[in-house]
This record gives C-alpha cells, sequence and structure tokens, in this order.
C-alpha cells in the first residue's frame, strides 16, 4: 500500500517537472520574440546628385540695326573717280592719235609739229611719265580698299597696263591700236559702272 502510494507521488512530481520546464520554454520563446525588432520598411534609393554644372543664363539676343552701306573715302569716292578717268582717256586719245600715219611729205617736220607723242618724241616720253608714274600712283591709292568703288578702280588700273602696252613702241602698231581700244572700253566701263552704283537725286 504505501510502494502505490510513493510511485503515485513520483509521477506527480515527474508531470509537474515536465509541466514546469514546458512553461520555461514557452516563456522563453516569447521573451525572445519581443527582443527582435520589427523589420522596417525599406527605404528608396535617393537619386544620385548631378555631377554636371547648371546651364548659364544666356540672355536672348536683341535686334540691332542693320550695318550702314560702307562708305568710299573721299580720295576714292565717285567724285574722285571722274576725274581720274578722264586724264586715262584723254592720254588713251593721244596715244591712238599718235599712231595715225602723217599725212605730210615730210614726215619728220610733221612729227615735230603736231606734238603728238609719237616714237622718239619728247611728248612720247612725257606721256610714258604719266601713265607709268603720277597716274599709275594715283589709281594704286584706291585699289584693294574694300569700298563701294573697289571694281571700278580695279578697271582703271587695268585699263592703264593696257595703255602702257598701247604707247610701246617697241611693239608692232596693230597690236598696239587694239591696246588702245581696249583701254577705251575699261575707262568707259568703269564710269558706267561707277555711275549705276550712285544714288538718285
Amino acid at each position: 500500500m504505501a510502494n502505490r502510494s510513493l510511485a503515485g507521488g513520483a509521477r506527480a512530481r515527474a508531470r509537474l517537472a515536465i509541466v514546469v520546464v514546458v512553461g520555461a520554454q514557452a516563456f522563453l520563446s516569447a521573451g525572445c520574440r519581443r527582443n527582435e525588432p520589427a523589420p522596417s520598411a525599406p527605404v528608396p534609393p535617393s537619386p544620385p546628385a548631378s555631377s554636371a554644372h547648371p546651364e548659364p543664363f544666356v540672355h536672348p539676343p536683341i535686334p540691332s540695326e542693320p550695318p550702314a552701306a560702307p562708305q568710299a573715302r573721299p580720295e576714292c569716292s565717285y567724285a574722285a573717280l571722274v576725274p581720274v578717268a578722264a586724264r586715262i582717256r584723254e592720254a588713251q586719245k593721244l596715244g591712238t592719235r599718235a599712231l595715225e600715219p602723217s599725212k605730210s611729205k615730210s614726215k619728220k617736220k610733221t612729227q615735230r609739229k603736231d606734238g603728238l607723242p609719237r616714237c622718239g618724241t619728247v611728248a612720247l616720253a612725257e606721256l610714258e611719265h604719266q601713265v607709268k608714274g603720277e597716274l599709275a600712283d594715283r589709281v594704286r591709292i584706291c585699289v584693294g580698299q574694300d569700298g563701294p568703288l573697289d571694281a571700278e578702280w580695279n578697271l582703271l588700273e587695268a585699263s592703264l597696263a593696257s595703255l602702257g602696252s598701247c604707247i610701246d613702241c617697241t611693239r608692232m602698231s596693230e597690236g598696239r591700236e587694239v591696246d588702245c581700244q581696249r583701254t577705251a572700253a575699261r575707262v568707259t566701263q568703269a564710269e558706267s559702272d561707277a555711275a549705276k552704283k550712285q544714288p538718285l537725286p
């Protein structure tokens, strides 16, 4: 009888120990779960900072007044071109007349009296000096100046070149006549083209 009581008490103590152990495990599990941090929401990545510099402010263009038309220098103006062209034309006429054969039987006497720049005369030497010296220097002043009458001054320079051939006594008279005519045509074109560029009155 006593043995059965001891056995029953032992079983009761064993069951109590099991209950205590299970309860302790449950308590420890709950405590561990309470100490674990709650998962946080993912933070979206911040956009990368731009390494480019900000665009500078550009002011819109301001309309400007139209550029003024180029003006010729006083010594290269139309008023200055006209008398220079007239002097070249006069020299060309003398050169052309000097090519005309003399109508007099005494050729040398006529050459001394008519004053034309025939070959071997002082008049020819003076004309050559004027064409290749004074007139050439005057025209070159206005060549290549980026002015409104550049083309016309270039024509006058070309006319002086052909005029030099016109009065060149080392050449045949036929070739000289062609250059005399070419000189007159260039002078006329320079005068006409320059006049067209002038404003209407």
